[in-house]
């Protein structure tokens, strides 16, 4: 939702915007949805693995929007951008590390509209499969006078996923082995796999709040929540002391998409100055569930990602006495 609204509404205010993200095709309905990309017929090589990886670009210009798609072999297969039904994918590494060397490279060598976007950029990573950006731009491109005046920002939607991996896997990043520091992470005692187990890992989204320019949330709320020992999910001490340059912004929704006014898929149309549609899109709802449909009992819902973060145990130790009332219960999410 984000990379798909935010990017529109910077343009629409005079911004020019580019969108970097790997061109999964899983067979799934996003495959169509960006089916008019065109090969820009521009390779680039990244040293990352061990050895030299080519990527491709494809290029589709919408609603104002450069979306540029990383092209390679490893984003096509069946299942999630991160995993399937057996869980996270084993080389999700090695993916998302062509798509930090891949958007780093995008503005220089992608000749969109006619000419680059050059150096002169704000780099906007969200989460840790982006995350590495920043630490490319002060490792690899600054010392050769390259991207010296562009900035970045990390964006954290959920600190718990971090992408962190063996510390033996540093060399597989292409950074510069003097950067091995920014990225080191060691595991308390606790929890470590075994004795022998020395805790030693790298942490790219570590990294990049270490690095970036700024530090952006989803939220005021959870600017504060990821400083705290129970939310900061290790973190906490190095975002209290980068506290300077982290801020939450509330997300939002796009109110095109997003508009009961106008919504193809509900079964009736409302607005903040005429509520009477509700009525039947509540009927509509307990009629689809097979619920009693019923006016006068209150319909609660949720709706978000089935995980720690979002409270979910707090509501599942809630419904019991919850429903000693008079109320319907409808919950929609999938994860753990």
């Amino acid at each position: 939702d984000v990379c798909g609204s935010l990017p529109i509404a910077l343009a629409s205010r005079g911004h020019r915007v580019m969108v970097v993200s790997p061109r999964y095709l899983n067979g799934g309905p996003s495959d169509e949805k960006y089916a008019n990309t065109v090969d820009l017929d521009v390779r680039a090589t990244i040293h990352c693995f061990g050895g030299p990886q080519e990527v491709a670009f494809y290029h589709e210009y919408r609603a104002g929007v450069d979306w540029v798609f990383v092209d390679h072999p490893s984003y096509r297969r069946p299942g999630t951008p991160y995993g399937d039904i057996y869980g996270a994918f084993g080389d999700n590494q090695f993916r998302f590390t062509l798509l930090y060397h891949a958007a780093c490279e995008a503005p220089l060598i992608l000749p969109l509209g006619g000419f680059t976007y050059g150096e002169k950029c704000l780099f906007l990573a969200n989460d840790w499969h982006a995350a590495l950006v920043p630490l490319l731009l002060a490792a690899k491109y600054r010392p050769y006078g390259v991207y010296k005046d562009a900035r970045s920002i990390v964006v954290i939607h959920n600190i718990a996923h971090q992408g962190v991996e063996p510390a033996a896997t540093y060399h597989n990043l292409g950074l510069p082995p003097e950067w091995y520091g920014a990225l080191e992470w060691i595991f308390p005692t606790w929890a470590r796999a075994h004795a022998l187990d020395t805790g030693e890992t790298v942490n790219v989204l570590k990294g990049a709040i270490a690095i970036a320019d700024r530090i952006l949330t989803v939220s005021q709320g959870y600017s504060w929540e990821i400083t705290t020992p129970e939310g900061g999910y290790g973190l906490h001490e190095l975002l209290t002391s980068r506290k300077s340059v982290v801020n939450g912004i509330t997300n939002g929704i796009d109110v095109s998409d997003w508009n009961p006014l106008t919504d193809e898929h509900t079964a009736s149309h409302y607005s903040i100055n005429d509520l009477s549609g509700k009525v039947k899109c509540k009927t509509a709802l307990q009629k689809e569930l097979g619920l009693p449909i019923r006016p006068d009992c209150p319909l609660i819902g949720f709706i978000g990602r089935l995980d720690y973060q979002k409270g979910v145990g707090i509501i599942l130790s809630a419904i019991p006495e919850l429903m000693q009332d008079d109320v319907q219960f409808v919950m929609l999410g999938s994860g753990e």
